[in-house]
């Protein structure tokens, strides 16, 4: 999920290596739950800071399903790391990735390593 579409094709050309992955864009957190159900992504991959129901919403409302409560959640944010604690944090195993240092190595890795602990072939953005 994330609103920026030269955002979107970064984290796109980041995994492009990874061949056996599908992806699924929303641009605000209300398009991410829905695609989040439509879908039943093994990944998400979020931004916090959205237009409309911004993604502390989505991720909250996600945590409390136990249908998506256990899927890995990947969060790139401008945030700091003190301004999304006092928003409320991030559910509890969450990877975090501040935009200000994004690294295309350390998000394929963390994809590559949720999606070997999931078996899984499809990502949702």
């Amino acid at each position: 999920m994330e609103d920026n579409p030269l955002l979107v094709g970064l984290y796109k050309n980041a995994l492009a290596a990874l061949t056996d992955v599908c992806f699924v864009i929303a641009v605000n957190g209300l398009q991410g739950l829905i695609q989040t159900c439509e879908n039943g992504p093994d990944i998400i991959i979020a931004d916090l800071d959205m237009p409309d129901l911004d993604g502390f919403k989505m991720v909250n409302i996600l945590h409390l399903d136990p249908v998506y409560r256990h899927v890995p959640l990947i969060i790139i944010s401008g945030l700091k790391e003190a301004d999304i604690l006092a928003r409320g944090g991030l559910p509890d195993g969450a990877s975090f990735i501040r935009k200000k240092n994004f690294s295309p190595l350390e998000l394929r890795t963390l994809v590559t390593n949720r999606m070997e602990k999931k078996g899984s072939e499809c990502i949702s953005n």
